[in-house]
Parts: C-alpha cells; structure tokens; sequence
C-alpha cells in the first residue's frame, strides 16, 4: 500500500464501519508515537487533522485553539461536518460558563460573541434582538429507557402498559415550552434521514390511552409497586420525569423521581437495582445499528431474541440490506420496547450578528468558515 492508503483488517464485515469513522466524535488520526505514549489516562500530546490545533486547556476555565497553517482545505462544499473547512480566525476560546443567564449576558454585554445552549425560556429575549442570530440545532430524541432486567418492567406487558397510557405532547410541551423546540416523531431517526426514516411501528406511539393502559397493568399484575425514575438534573429532563412520573400516577402507579448531576446519574444507571425508569436523550445517529439500546450490554439491558437477531442480520450485510430489514425491525422494537421515544428535541444558540458571519450548528457548533469583524 502507499503512504496515503490505509487498510482495515476486521474480524468480520460491519455494515456501519464506514459511518463510524466518519462520525464527528469516533475517528481520530494520530501517530504511533502519540498512541504509544499514551497511558490509562489518554493521549498527552493533542494531534488532530482539521483547521485548528490545540493550543492550551485551562480545567473549569477554557480550551484554547489556534489556526493550523498547515491545514489544506477541500475544494468541496461545505455540508456538516464534511466538505470546504477553512479557518477564518485565529484563534478560538471555548469558555467554560456553566450558567445559562451569566453566557446569555456576556453575549449581549459583547464579551461574548457567540454563546451555546441558551435557555429555552430566554429564545424570545434572542430570537427578537436585531443584534442577534439564532443557530438552532437538533439535540437528540427524548426517551424512557426500561430496566429489562430486574424489577416491574423486565415484563413486556408492564413496558406495554406504560407506553399505552403516555401522551408525548404533554410531556414534551411542560419540558420544552415552545413546540419551536420539539417535534413528534415515531421514527428513532429523522424524515431527513432518508435511507432510515420509516412510519413502521407508529401505531404503538403517543397513544395516550388510559383505559387501555390500566387494562394492561391489571393483565400484567401490577399491585402498586413502587416504580423508580431515574434523570439528570437538566431542566428539561427534570420537568419531563416530574410529568411522566404524574401521567403514571393517573394510571395507578406509585412512582418516585430521583435526579442527579449527570456524572452521579450515568453511574447509578449502570446498576439495575438503582431504577426502573431513566429519562434523557439520545444524539443524532448515522445509521440504526448504533443505537446503544439494541446492546444488550448496555444499561436497559435488552434481552429479545428475535429483535438483536435482526439487529445483527443488518449489521452483517450490506447497507441496501439493512435499509430492507429496518422497517420490520423498528416495528419490532416498538412491540418489545427498549425504550420509549417520547419526541425530537432541539436546542439554540445565539450569536452577534454585526460580528459574526458563517456561524452554524450541525449537532455541535461549526466555526470552520465562520468570521469575526473587529
């Protein structure tokens, strides 16, 4: 081979491989060196391949970037994360403001001239101030994720049940606010996702039928069981669990909600006996197969035969086979139910607009082609 071919040598063929590694946060180039130096802790030298490189991060404060003179654009169009990327500025300080009011007043101070992941409650303040653009942004599907293996719902009849008795919009509406920020959808993926949207297995979404679902808990023996949701302490997902946990005790059930920062929460997740219930989001995916949920080592837990089986049927074949196979297994999997979709969700951020020119998002803020006037 050459200096500029690289061959993948893999056990077996993966349908998503080639999506993996085009992914904005799988694949990263380095040299050797740098991979040999590395110890438990990671890499220590910083190499990339794009338009900026790493210059300095200060924890709890900023990451530091710089323009990379060696960086050769493509002659392509920009789309996403792909085609022309040419670094417009010279540099680049990603501040750490945890605070959604201290980031939205230092951009309208100036001291800012962008600011991500504004407050949903602050939209109308931006979107209204001839001063401002607005970049918004897709964050993920809202979900309720079951514990399949220990507890009430490790029974498909009780996941049934619940499902039945859920109404999307109310859930969606009292996290979000603004329906600018939410969509309902049954389709794990989006209609702009082409080879992968399908309408198989809506039937089984926002039925908001709570007859039937209470039906469905008699049938499946629930007796008042104390049902445990677990979210992190974001307030969309809170205001989610507390309208959830609310549209269950209309149903007859006894639930508790327990929130915590998210590192606490995506620890006690990994163990069954913390919850029944979790609530967050999942981000944008390429292709079906990288849904962790069909993992059955994944926390949730899947354990359906039939439903990995044509997970794995699709990622052993080709992609024109797995685009014949999805619809049935997506039916499949509002049948047996993982998770529950609850909605699409989406995100803003705001910028100067008499400063900043090209600025996007694309899952994540894009600021390759993007100017900053003096």
């Amino acid at each position: 081979m050459d200096d500029y071919t690289v061959t993948l040598t893999m056990p077996e063929a993966k349908v998503d491989t080639l999506h993996v590694l085009a992914s904005w946060n799988t694949a990263v180039i380095m040299p050797k060196s740098v991979v040999d130096a590395a110890d438990e802790k990671g890499v220590k030298d910083y190499v990339g391949t794009g338009p900026f490189k790493f210059v300095e991060w200060k924890q709890d404060q900023y990451v530091h970037i710089a323009k990379n003179d060696a960086y050769q654009p493509m002659g392509t169009p920009a789309s996403g994360f792909a085609g022309q990327k040419e670094a417009q500025v010279d540099e680049i300080f990603f501040n750490f403001i945890k605070d959604t009011s201290t980031r939205a007043a230092g951009l309208q101070s100036g001291q800012y001239d962008i600011a991500m992941r504004l407050s949903l409650d602050d939209f109308d303040r931006f979107d209204s101030d001839p001063r401002m653009g607005i970049a918004k942004s897709y964050l993920g599907f809202l979900m309720m994720n079951y514990n399949k293996q220990t507890g009430p719902f490790a029974d498909v009849k009780m996941r049934q049940a619940v499902n039945a008795g859920l109404n999307h919009e109310e859930i969606l509406l009292g996290a979000y606010a603004n329906p600018e920020f939410f969509e309902l959808n049954s389709c794990y993926n989006l209609p702009a996702q082409a080879d992968w949207y399908t309408e198989a297995g809506s039937q089984y979404y926002n039925q908001n039928d709570q007859d039937k679902a209470k039906a469905m808990l008699a049938e499946a023996g629930y007796n008042g069981e104390e049902i445990t949701l677990l979210a992190p302490s974001v307030p969309e997902f809170q205001n989610a669990a507390l309208i959830i946990q609310a549209q269950l005790q209309r149903l007859g059930m006894t639930v508790k909600v327990e929130t915590y920062d998210f590192a606490t929460y995506a620890q006690k997740r990994l163990e069954p006996g913390n919850w029944n219930i979790t609530v967050q989001p999942f981000s944008l995916n390429p292709i079906p197969t990288q849904w962790i949920f069909f993992n059955p080592k994944s926390w949730g837990w899947t354990d359906d035969a039939e439903l990995l089986g044509m997970v794995a049927q699709m990622q052993n074949g080709t992609v024109e086979e797995a685009k014949v196979l999805w619809p049935t297994a997506h039916e499949k999997s509002w049948e047996y139910l993982p998770i529950t979709k609850i909605g699409d969700t989406y995100g803003y951020s705001a910028y100067n607009s008499a400063k900043v020119e090209g600025f996007s998002t694309f899952d994540q803020g894009i600021f390759w082609n993007v100017s900053v006037s003096q």
